[in-house]
């Protein structure tokens, strides 16, 4: 099974020179490209099942395939916190909207955290309350400098403000750490 994706997966990679074109915006600063494993599926399975089917196949590629990253876009990354910690190579990860960043962070302290925020809950926040959550979950992964923001999927409902708001309050965290 495993062999089938990584042929896709190399395949992807040898036209568009990455597996993920969007993430490699957040971690430009790695030397490679991310071979990143989408695991959008893993919200509709119990942790016990991802250590049986899907898990060996993570470890193994992160062994094959540096730098290596997931990108879980569920609301409870945290969830597998506790497996996401056997991959000896988890370069990045993708955090997911409503994610508990502290824990996380405690069992992955040298990956790279890329937290997601919701497009949804931006649409309704002031700028101020968006700053404040940009801040606030910055300050719980513990290590600005092994953390990333974005946000994906907004329309032309969010105001422009409410984007830049993202981007001043991230360079002002750079300024401050």
């Amino acid at each position: 099974y495993s062999a089938v994706i990584e042929k896709f997966v190399w395949f992807l990679s040898q036209e568009t020179g990455t597996t993920s074109i969007s993430v490699n915006r957040n971690v430009r600063h790695i030397k490679r490209p991310v071979f990143l494993h989408s695991e959008c599926s893993l919200v509709m399975i119990s942790t016990d099942q991802y250590d049986q089917m899907l898990l060996p196949i993570d470890i193994e590629w992160s062994r094959k395939f540096r730098p290596f990253g997931i990108h879980y876009c569920g609301e409870d990354p945290h969830r597998y916190a506790q497996s996401f910690k056997k991959i000896d190579n988890l370069d990045f990860l993708d955090v997911g909207w409503g994610g508990d960043i502290r824990e996380l962070r405690k069992n992955l302290p040298h990956t790279f955290l890329n937290i997601r925020l919701s497009p949804v809950e931006i649409k309704r926040q002031s700028k101020e309350e968006i700053a404040q959550i940009v801040r606030k979950l910055v300050r719980e992964s513990g290590n600005p400098w092994l953390t990333g923001v974005c946000c994906i999927n907004m329309d032309s409902e969010i105001e422009d403000e409410k984007v830049s708001t993202i981007f001043d309050t991230v360079e002002d965290l750079r300024n401050e750490y």
